[in-house]
């Protein structure tokens, strides 16, 4: 029988493959009953601290395995955890704190001089744990007594909270429901032929959809091993995959560009390897075909996002193309619409992606408005994200109707940075565009409006202002000067005619 939820389908595999060596990570050395026995432990810690179905907590934590235990242990509560990015700086911790009502918040005990405060600035906040990465206190530890679920989790109930990047207003919280993961990863192991003799390299953050829910999640139900990598090095990940006889690699082309950069004639047994996945951002024509060349083998390229997982995928067995994402995933729909009119398009014809299926989401954390505006009255949503279908059905991603910034598989909002611009005195107005990036695929790139055309600021000085408040990947790594900026007649910037003069520039 199929399990209903993402809880109830970890217990199953935790069950099924107890003996089995579950997660490689350093030195240490995990089995799914290890897995099972330490996330039990967790799990009764955050319920004597008062933690249970329904609440939020927040983790911020470096890569490592206490954010692996807290995860189960937080599915198997029924508690939504909320993973952050540590390089979020403290105003961007504080806003997802508020925006969640995240009542616990997991942080390493080196940010404790900082993180204190917060919880006399928010009386929903009502504890702080410090937890070191690696493990914190519950390595080794047994739980007193058996593990029993307080309460049934729901299908509808929710599993992972994630926030996306908001390009017109601050980022939204999208929650993943239980019933909704578990049909996507499912879904994925059929279409990628995943199954418990695959071991999966996985290199990917944890506080990200793409390495915490697609990769871990996706691998731990189909009982992989996989051997996970605090930082990506090329050269140690592709001797990892020789050593480790691997099969399966899921990342971002940041990674395939650092791959084909090794020096060097390959000298790397990859024989083992079955099938490299990227994701998170468009993957180059170009890169696909060098990375063929260099290693043989042709990486399979899919399409999601946070609020519906993955939706489009080339196929496993058959044809990938450069450039293409693939077609629908059984069970999910897809098609191109014209802006203005909302209805479908032929082939050959670009227009806007929007989407249906059990994986989609139901809607924005507390934001009612916005959820209705991303669904058409049929019940279709829209992605945002400009795309062409071709008359075997085959779906590319060719821009973005939103103007969202995707460097090194990372989304940034451009609404963020240029709020945090718009503070410098010397700015008037700002507005943020992503220009392409041959390592990262985009990279921030800022025009501004000036108080004073005579006294500039430095680029320096802007990435200054933007240090005190922003992560460090969303610094705009170019500025330029207008005496305006360019608007429609509803008084929209528009930023395409800023990427066209960027693009013109550099001809």
């Amino acid at each position: 029988m199929d399990e209903t939820t993402l809880t109830e389908a970890l217990e199953q595999a935790f069950l099924r493959y107890k003996d089995k060596r579950a997660i490689l990570f350093g030195n240490d050395r995990f089995t799914y009953k290890d897995l099972d026995r330490i996330s039990a432990w967790v799990a009764h810690d955050l319920s004597d601290r008062g933690l249970g179905r329904g609440d939020r907590v927040a983790v911020r934590l470096e890569k490592g395995m206490a954010i692996v235990f807290v995860y189960l242990a937080c599915l198997r509560l029924g508690v939504v955890m909320l993973p952050l990015n540590p390089l979020y700086t403290l105003d961007e911790v504080r806003y997802f704190l508020s925006d969640s009502q995240a009542s616990l918040l997991i942080a390493d005990p080196a940010t404790r001089r900082e993180t204190d405060p917060l919880r006399d600035e928010m009386p929903h906040l009502e504890q702080i744990l410090y937890v070191d990465p690696s493990g914190g206190p519950w390595m080794g530890r047994e739980p007193e007594s058996p593990f029993d679920l307080p309460l049934p989790v729901g299908p509808r109930d929710g599993a992972i909270m994630l926030y996306t990047s908001g390009t017109t207003g601050p980022p939204k919280g999208c929650i993943m429901s239980q019933e909704s993961t578990v049909i996507n990863l499912k879904t994925l192991h059929r279409a990628w032929g995943i199954t418990g003799d695959d071991r999966l390299m996985h290199v990917l953050p944890l506080n990200h959809g793409h390495g915490l829910y697609v990769a871990f999640t996706g691998c731990l139900l189909a009982g992989c091993l996989m051997v996970m990598k605090e930082r990506f090095d090329p050269q140690a990940v592709l001797q990892d995959m020789a050593n480790h006889r691997l099969t399966l690699f899921m990342g971002v082309p940041t990674h395939y560009h650092r791959f084909i950069q090794i020096h060097g004639k390959n000298s790397f047994d990859l024989s083992s390897m079955r099938l490299f996945i990227s994701g998170s951002a468009p993957l180059p024509e170009g890169l696909f075909t060098r990375f063929h060349e260099r290693y043989g083998h042709r990486v399979l390229e899919r399409y999601g996002m946070t609020e519906i997982g993955i939706h489009l995928s080339n196929p496993l067995k058959g044809e990938r193309l450069p450039g293409k994402v693939g077609f629908p995933l059984p069970g999910t729909s897809a098609r191109v619409v014209d802006l203005e009119k909302g209805t479908p398009l032929p082939p050959g014809r670009q227009g806007e992606l929007e989407v249906k299926g059990p994986n989609v989401f139901s809607g924005y954390w507390k934001k009612p408005r916005e959820t209705q505006e991303s669904f058409t009255p049929d019940g279709w949503f829209k992605t945002g994200d400009m795309a062409e279908v071709d008359d075997q059905a085959r779906f590319s991603i060719v821009g973005r109707v939103k103007d969202l910034i995707i460097s090194g598989g990372l989304n940034i909002s451009p609404f963020e940075v240029e709020q945090v611009i718009n503070t410098h005195p010397g700015v008037s107005e700002s507005a943020v565009i992503g220009v392409p990036d041959k390592y990262f695929g985009e990279r921030v790139v800022a025009y501004m409006v000036l108080e004073d055309p005579k006294d500039p600021p430095s680029l320096e000085a802007i990435q200054d202002i933007c240090k005190e408040r922003l992560a460090s990947y969303k610094k705009p790594k170019e500025i330029y000067f207008l005496e305006t900026l360019p608007r429609n007649s509803m008084g929209k910037v528009e930023k395409t005619l800023l990427r066209q003069q960027y693009m013109a520039k550099i001809i």
